[in-house]
């Protein structure tokens, strides 16, 4: 045991135990099944944003009537996601620094999704461009957030590499959406609720936006970057996080994880 962490950490007692700073610490913990699952969850937030900006543009045409929309309308709703993230990043970049990244990517996800979701049952254009535009103002936490989380819950070798894939597998978002459209929009299905229609292209809207919400509920039953527990002097709650994850990597208990006291400098 020593000898795999002599030259990240000091020996503090005679019992085997070790105190290391949070970039340390991540190098005992590893790579293993924890780091796998939670980047595949923050992964699917990314293919998410993908597929509910591009969605835009399968949605919209199908919409066109239903909506009264012109030409010029339907250019200015598909530009509206992007606005949302030029109008917000800096807003939700402090929140994500001083509220914390999990709670702040799922309350932003699930705002986006819900809002999404209820655009597509809006009847008439104002009411549909209103939740679409709220949506958006949302959209701009889960599109870069998960970056950061990502990189700190690996050890610092790992990094590059794992943001590299991660970045790979955001252009999936990109085979998501035609595929769901293909699969929903030729469907001649509507639902009459006296003047209001459920046609396939409100569906397509609701099945867009349910992966924000599967994205969200999946990190719930995760825990707290160990990154931004560290920069609010939250040391023990750091440290009972990686040792959670040393668990489940190594395959041993959390009581054999050789940090017992922690540094923990915020170095990553």
């Amino acid at each position: 045991m020593a000898d795999k962490i002599d030259s990240v950490s000091k020996k503090v007692d005679e019992n085997d135990k070790y105190e290391a700073d949070l970039e340390q610490a991540l190098s005992v913990v590893g790579i293993g099944r924890y780091n796998l699952k939670y980047c595949l969850n923050l992964a699917l937030f990314l293919v998410a944003v993908i597929v509910e900006s591009v969605g835009y543009s399968y949605v919209l045409p199908a919409a066109r009537c239903d909506l009264d929309m012109s030409d010029a309308q339907r250019g200015f709703i598909s530009s509206i996601p992007y606005i949302g993230i030029v109008l917000t990043s800096f807003p939700w970049g402090y929140l994500v620094d001083t509220r914390g990244r999990k709670p702040i990517l799922i309350l932003s996800s699930l705002s986006s999704g819900i809002l999404s979701i209820l655009a597509g049952f809006m009847p008439e254009l104002i009411s549909f461009t209103a939740c679409k535009f709220i949506a958006s103002l949302c959209i701009a936490c889960p599109a870069a957030a998960p970056y950061s989380f990502i990189g700190e819950i690996l050890p610092q070798q790992y990094r590059d590499f794992a943001l590299s894939v991660t970045n790979s597998m955001q252009i999936m978002g990109s085979a998501v959406v035609p595929l769901l459209a293909w699969a929903i929009l030729p469907e001649e299905f509507r639902l009459n609720f006296g003047t209001y229609e459920f046609r396939s292209w409100r569906l397509l809207c609701v099945v867009y936006a349910l992966l924000l919400i599967l994205a969200a509920g999946l990190l719930s039953f995760g825990p707290e970057s160990p990154k931004f527990l560290v920069s609010q002097g939250k040391h023990d709650e750091a440290l009972e996080v990686l040792r959670t994850m040393y668990a489940a990597n190594k395959g041993k208990s959390r009581d054999d994880f050789p940090v017992r006291v922690s540094l923990l400098n915020s170095n990553i």
